[in-house]
């Protein structure tokens, strides 16, 4: 079998920047070579943007189709008192996403109004069946997703003609037929002239909140940002060059309040304490490392609606109570998840397969977590 791993293509090496620019940067920033090398690469004559982007660098959030609708419905929902439940994506980028939105929401409605329910693995990624008639019974007014829904046709078909008009916030990629929405805000969409296409889920539920804040004349909720840094850390979008440089500046900014202790996320700063991770000199590394594992724990062994509670809770007490919940499920996780790499590896055993020479082995079994299958399989690649 041709292996997918030794295919045709290959790797093209760029050429090497200008050697003054690099001598200029290196002696600017007193550092090393290769890393003159790396800056030079990713932000040419703008490098020191690179190193210290800052909130200039924030694209307008109404330079997002379907932006100046979702605004107008929300605005309308606070005027006519309606009911609003917001839906997240069960993983880090969607819980701090939702997050974002029911702390940016909540000043404007009476907490009562306002439900969020994030998915789970039995009902798979985005709007749910489930999810759908809960909404109907209960007789909301508005959905909101929230990392998810661009996908989901059949569902917001029902939600409309039940009466039940739904906001879509996300930034996977549309499939071909977009869903019957009063507002669908993605950057992907081929109408789109947002500048940086690669915002996290988190990133375009801020934006929203953005937009609407200002369309209220209400100052920018900046606190938000410690979120939106963990969901766009946790989601790996790009942070280097470009449009999609506003990411970093998302993320600087939201780490620089996180070290202050200024964010809008307690449960954020219990979690980093008793995972003894130094928050005045927290990094990308300790977010994608330690603290979102942690939040992701609870999909893949628990209950993600945990992990939700504990990014939104305003007391100690209970956040350290989520807290340890969170790190019991965490530890649930690693033991299934060796229980899982044991068991593929007694088959790779048995039926002589090696994915060096075949390039691609599939492996199955009764019972296995589909949540921790990912883990596994990085594993024993």
């Amino acid at each position: 079998m041709k292996s997918l791993i030794r295919g045709e293509r290959r790797w093209e090496i760029s050429p090497l920047p200008e050697e003054n620019l690099v001598d200029q940067i290196a002696t600017s920033l007193s550092c090393v070579h290769p890393f003159a090398v790396l800056l030079a690469h990713r932000g040419g004559g703008d490098w020191r943007r690179l190193i210290d982007p800052d909130i200039d660098r924030f694209h307008s959030p109404f330079l997002l189709s379907g932006m100046e609708e979702a605004v107008a419905r929300v605005i309308s929902a606070i005027n006519n008192k309606d009911t609003i439940y917001i839906h997240g994506d069960f993983d880090a980028d969607g819980l701090t996403g939702a997050a974002v939105l029911y702390q940016g929401l909540l000043p404007l409605f009476p907490s009562r109004t306002i439900k969020v329910e994030v998915g789970n693995r039995e009902n798979g990624h985005g709007l749910s069946k489930k999810f759908v008639q809960h909404a109907i019974g209960e007789g909301f007014n508005l959905v909101i997703t929230v990392d998810c829904g661009i996908s989901n046709i059949e569902e917001i078909a029902i939600l409309r003609e039940a009466g039940i008009d739904t906001i879509v916030t996300d930034h996977h990629l549309p499939t071909g037929e977009i869903p019957a929405a009063v507002a669908l805000i993605d950057a992907h969409q081929d109408t789109d002239s947002y500048p940086n296409r690669h915002l996290a889920g988190v990133g375009v539920a801020f934006k929203l909140i953005c937009a609407l804040y200002e369309r209220l004349n209400r100052p920018t909720p900046y606190e938000l940002l410690d979120l939106v840094a963990l969901g766009t850390i946790a989601d790996l979008v790009p942070l280097a060059e470009g449009p999609e440089i506003e990411n970093r500046a998302l993320v600087r900014k939201g780490f620089s309040l996180i070290t202050r202790g200024e964010g809008s996320s307690l449960g954020l700063q219990v979690l980093a304490k008793r995972l003894s991770i130094n928050i005045k000199r927290i990094s990308a590394r300790d977010i994608g490392y330690f603290i979102a594992p942690k939040l992701n724990a609870a999909n893949r062994a628990g209950d993600p609606k945990v992990a939700f509670l504990l990014l939104t809770t305003r007391d100690r007490n209970r956040a350290e109570y989520l807290t340890e919940i969170l790190l019991d499920y965490n530890r649930d996780r690693e033991i299934a998840q060796r229980d899982l790499i044991a068991q593929a590896e007694e088959q790779l055993a048995s039926n002589g397969a090696n994915p060096r020479d075949d390039g691609i082995v599939v492996l199955s079994g009764q019972h296995w977590n589909e949540g921790i299958l990912g883990l596994a399989a990085s594993s024993l690649a």
